[in-house]
Order: C-alpha cells, then structure tokens, then sequence
C-alpha cells in the first residue's frame, strides 16, 4: 500500500503497520521524513512515480478528508494518472492503477 504524503504516512502507519505501507511524497519525492518522530527509521519510500504505477499490486490510500487547498499532494489527479477508485470508506479513497 502506498501513500502520497508524509501525513497520511503517519495515519497509515498507526492503523496498518509501517510494515504494509510505501511513501511516495508525490510533490516532493526526494524529500527524507524519516527524521519526523512518528515516522522514524520504519520508512520505507520510493522516489519514482514510474515504480508506483508498474507494481501490479499498489493500491494508494487517499484521505479524502483533506480539501485540496490544504493538501501537500496536489498533483495527484486519479483520472489523469490512469488511477480507479477501488474502495472507499467514510474519510479514506483506495485507487488502484489501471492497466
């Protein structure tokens, strides 16, 4: 599971387990959050968007509860990416890609 930002990271570490979850800091990838106390040397992250879209098996979990405006994750564009939503819950959007 990948997510898009170093914040949904920490909501995703706590519900998931660090162990399930990939950061890819879509406007940021080169950006190291590893130094963030709730993140720490668990990180696990890539910096290509190339390596998101060709694993076969990613689903990307979205918090659908932040408005855009507020978002650090704003180039993310599921229908343009080629991303489907797969799942929702009350404040989380699962996509997966489409091939």
């Amino acid at each position: 599971m990948y997510v898009l930002n170093s914040f949904d990271y920490v909501i995703g570490k706590y519900y998931i387990g660090a162990d399930k979850l990939t950061l890819f800091n879509i406007d940021w990838p080169e950006y190291d959050s590893s130094g963030w106390s709730a993140i720490g040397d668990s990180l696990k992250k890539i910096e290509k968007y190339e390596d998101l879209k060709n694993d076969e098996n990613a689903l990307i979990i979205f918090n659908s509860q932040v408005s855009f405006e507020d978002r650090s994750d704003k180039s993310f564009n599921p229908q343009k990416d080629n991303f489907v939503l797969i799942d929702e819950y009350e404040n989380i959007n699962v996509y997966q890609f489409k091939k």
